[in-house]
C-alpha cells in the first residue's frame, strides 16, 4: 500500500524537494551523454532528504573494452570518471566493485565488472 510507481525524465524528476530518504539508480548513468550527467546527478541530491542517500551503479568500462559494445550505453566510464562525477555532488561516499553476483567492498579498476556509489545528501 505505500508503493507508488511514477514515469519521469531523470535530468527532471516530478518531486519536491527533500522528498526521499533513499534514491536508487542501477544502470542507469551510463545510458546519458556525458553532458547531461551533471543534471542527473544534481536531481539526485535535490531530491533527498538531509543524510539521504543515492545507490548508483554503472559498468566498468576498462573490463568491457573490445569485449562488449552495447550501442545504448552513451556514457560508459572509467572508475575515475565515475569517482570524479559523484564527488562533484556528494560529500560521502563508499564505493563498491561488482564481478559476476559478488560484491566487494572497494573499488577495484582493474578487475570490477561495474561500481557501485553509496552517496550521502551534502
Amino acid at each position: 500500500n505505500n508503493i507508488s510507481w511514477h514515469i519521469g525524465n531523470v535530468e527532471n524528476l516530478p518531486f519536491e524537494n527533500s522528498s526521499f530518504d533513499v534514491y536508487v539508480s542501477l544502470e542507469t548513468i551510463e545510458h546519458l551523454r556525458q553532458k547531461t550527467i551533471p543534471t542527473y546527478l544534481s536531481e539526485a541530491s535535490r531530491v533527498l532528504r538531509t543524510d539521504g542517500v543515492f545507490i548508483v551503479s554503472t559498468p566498468n568500462r576498462k573490463t568491457r573494452e573490445g569485449r562488449i559494445n552495447n550501442p545504448y550505453h552513451l556514457s560508459e566510464m572509467y572508475y575515475e570518471q565515475f569517482k570524479e562525477y559523484l564527488e562533484k555532488n556528494f560529500d560521502e561516499i563508499c564505493y563498491y566493485s561488482t564481478k559476476g553476483l559478488a560484491i566487494y567492498f572497494g573499488a577495484y579498476p582493474s578487475w570490477a565488472d561495474g561500481f557501485v556509489g553509496i552517496c550521502k545528501k551534502r
